[in-house]
């Protein structure tokens, strides 16, 4: 299995998900028992919502796209080397951990903390920020 959408899953229980997984997508009305692990073959994470609140969460190191829909938030410590496109939603409130040189593709919705140089994102192709209150970026 390569793709997987799970939506309206109140008690949601993985032992393992698929090791040849590439896109997954956390929907509306999800909660999980237990986080699962995510598998290294992971390219595309999506969460629509996430009430996963005191659950830390690992990114596979391969892991090219991720996006925090509406409701996540989360604090992230790390964010993969590989990763080359960021999609923060808008229930996002803290400070974003370092952002990998990958990057091609960031994606701010009412983000409002401050930003920091972000000139060593040679790779980067589109910025995009809204509603952003405080600005502080040097590109």
């Amino acid at each position: 299995m390569k793709y997987l959408n799970i939506q309206k899953c109140r008690e949601c229980e993985f032992k393992k998900l698929p090791s040849s997984l590439e896109v997954l997508i956390i929907g509306y009305d999800v909660k999980f028992k237990k986080f699962p692990k995510l598998p290294d073959s992971l390219k595309t994470f999506v969460f629509r919502t996430f009430e996963e609140k005191d659950k830390q969460i690992e990114l596979p190191k391969n892991l090219k796209e991720l996006n925090l829909g509406e409701s996540f938030n989360q604090k992230l410590d790390k964010l993969p080397s590989t990763l080359e496109v960021l999609i923060v939603g808008n229930s996002f409130k803290y400070n974003l951990p370092t952002l990998p040189q990958s990057l091609k593709t960031l994606n701010l919705r009412d983000y409002t903390y401050p930003l920091r140089d972000l000139s060593y994102l040679v790779n980067l192709e589109k910025l995009s920020i809204s509603i952003l209150v405080i600005l502080s970026v040097i590109i």
